[in-house]
């Protein structure tokens, strides 16, 4: 991790480790939420954008599956979030791979990457459509996490549990988290 990178005002501290190979420092974040407030000059936008949501949600409510609207979203969200983690797809295999799933052979098979994705995509819906509607929670949490390592590369490392180890993010490390 390149601490010169980080900015003196950067929300956390950086600390030094030991226990990950050629890595010397972690970032520790400040607690949340932070001390910000609400320029007044970004009223206008917000009352633009609530009226649009508004608007949309209006006509939402006159389909007969108002998720219509939201799944090429979703998809898209599992697809860019996905990548931050080193898994890319194309949306058209990916909704060749939606339309009939399959179950990777190895942890090399680039099936993997379609079924992440995938996992991704169920993760949201499972929050969205669930009949409990549970608030954000430490067991909602786990059930996502559940959700997105169901039968892919890293399904036998705890899943739905919290790491108990630094995160690294990069090879070599560019950031870790403690």
């Amino acid at each position: 991790m390149d601490i010169s990178s980080f900015q003196p005002n950067a929300p956390g501290r950086i600390i030094p480790i030991t226990g990950i190979p050629s890595a010397t420092h972690a970032f520790l974040p400040d607690p949340l939420p932070p001390q910000w407030e609400f320029p007044s000059r970004l009223y206008p936008l917000l009352v633009k954008a609530r009226t649009a949501l508004a608007g949309l949600d209006g006509t939402g409510s006159h389909l007969p599956d108002p998720n219509i609207l939201l799944r090429p979203l979703q998809n898209r969200e599992a697809q860019k979030s996905s990548s931050l983690e080193g898994t890319y797809t194309e949306p058209e295999q990916q909704l060749l791979f939606q339309l009939s799933p399959q179950e990777p052979n190895s942890a090399n098979d680039p099936i993997n990457a379609y079924k992440e994705v995938y996992n991704y995509g169920r993760a949201l819906r499972l929050r969205m459509e669930s009949p409990d509607r549970l608030p954000l929670s430490l067991r909602l949490i786990r059930d996502l996490h559940r959700t997105l390592l169901q039968g892919v590369r890293g399904s036998d490392r705890n899943p739905g549990e919290f790491r108990r180890l630094p995160n690294q993010v990069g090879r070599p490390a560019r950031y870790i988290r403690l």
